[in-house]
């Protein structure tokens, strides 16, 4: 019987862990994973030499200081596929660490292949790092359509496979859309303590100001954690303003609109086909540091994926409680403003899902295990 073929699998946060398995599901079962990972790459049958878990950090500051334990995982992993005689080497997400190994199992391994799955958000910040991956990385996998456009400008093998939630998403619409509240609105603060201090004060205010005007709408916050419910209880909330257990997409799909913080939580809003605006606020520093090195005007997904504001944006000082009202009121009364996101959302739907993750996945998997 041939001993199966040692391939390095590498997924340092919980998120690329779930991808991870996937990739494993679609792969032949002549192959045997080892690396770092998380609980689905374990019962998938991978053997973990790191956890998700020991790789896990909170902010510049803390990564900094564990970066020598960074630097020996690197040592180790690439060692370890050494002697293993890998010929092949699949990386997901967690660019800051996985693209050093890269380089390092370039260096050490001469042909070795290396597929990388989720691109670093090099659109928006620290568009060099496309050298580094254009030196170490064989073929990237993207979950965004213009993130395979970039990279095959770029002269990189580049496959958009689809996104992993889209198939969540299209679940989510089908089963809570068609029960819109029109006095419901969703407001989303963030899930980090910091998000939350941040916002609450502001949003609590413009809530307050909002209802003097127009009384009788139902302001709910989905609360995404125990931790997030204990901040957020925190807080005097004003009449007509709750916490809520249900589910944000839940929410989304069964309100008349919403008042979201960056990130994946304005995807949802989106593919709920809801009406919202972006708020976010973050310390004066880390601001002042991000707006040196960000490459594009927007900061909400859903406005980098069309590559044009679909949605306002209320960024640091322009998130203050008059405007936050100012725009609230626009995106409860305003027809044409809400027809027309809803068109936008729809088209944007339509064009991400264009490819199935599954299948895409799979594909790319095959093709690069069998590449000599």
């Amino acid at each position: 019987m041939n001993k199966p073929e040692e391939v390095l699998l590498v997924a340092g946060e919980i998120s690329g862990d779930m991808l991870a398995s996937l990739a494993m599901t679609h792969a032949p079962s002549t192959l045997h994973f080892f690396g770092a990972g998380g609980e689905s790459m374990q019962k998938a049958g991978a053997e973990l030499l790191y956890t998700t878990e020991s790789f896990a950090t909170i902010g510049f500051l803390e990564a900094a200081l564990r970066f020598s334990f960074f630097k020996k995982a690197i040592r180790r992993l690439t060692e370890e596929a050494q002697l293993r005689n890998v010929r092949r080497a699949i990386l997901v997400d967690f660019p800051g660490f996985n693209l050093r190994l890269a380089a390092s199992l370039k260096k050490s391994i001469p042909g070795i292949q290396i597929m990388q799955i989720s691109s670093p958000q090099i659109w928006a910040s620290r568009y060099h790092r496309i050298h580094k991956i254009r030196a170490s990385i064989d073929k990237i996998l993207v979950f965004y359509p213009f993130e395979e456009k970039l990279y095959r400008r770029e002269n990189i093998p580049a496959v958009y496979t689809g996104h992993p939630r889209t198939q969540e998403l299209d679940a989510a619409f089908r089963k809570f859309s068609g029960k819109r509240n029109k006095k419901l609105i969703t407001i989303m603060p963030g899930s980090r303590r910091s998000e939350i201090e941040r916002h609450m004060p502001v949003l609590i205010e413009a809530v307050s100001d909002f209802s003097k005007s127009y009384p009788g709408y139902t302001f709910v916050i989905p609360v995404a954690s125990q931790s997030s419910l204990q901040i957020l209880r925190n807080y005097t909330l004003p009449q007509g303003m709750e916490l809520s257990e249900a589910g944000a997409t839940e929410l989304l799909a069964n309100s008349s609109a919403a008042i979201v913080t960056s990130g994946t939580a304005t995807l949802e809003a989106a593919w709920m086909e809801t009406p919202f605006f972006l708020v976010y606020r973050t310390s004066g520093l880390t601001y002042f540091l991000a707006r040196k090195i960000i490459l594009i005007p927007y900061i909400g997904l859903v406005n980098v994926i069309a590559g044009r504001f679909l949605v306002p944006e209320l960024i640091q000082k322009d998130m203050n409680a008059a405007n936050v009202t100012r725009q609230l009121e626009q995106i409860v009364l305003d027809e044409t403003m809400r027809q027309e996101q809803k068109v936008s959302f729809q088209e944007l739907k339509k064009q991400m899902k264009s490819r199935d993750i599954q299948t895409g996945l799979a594909r790319a998997i095959a093709e690069f295990v069998h590449h000599e």
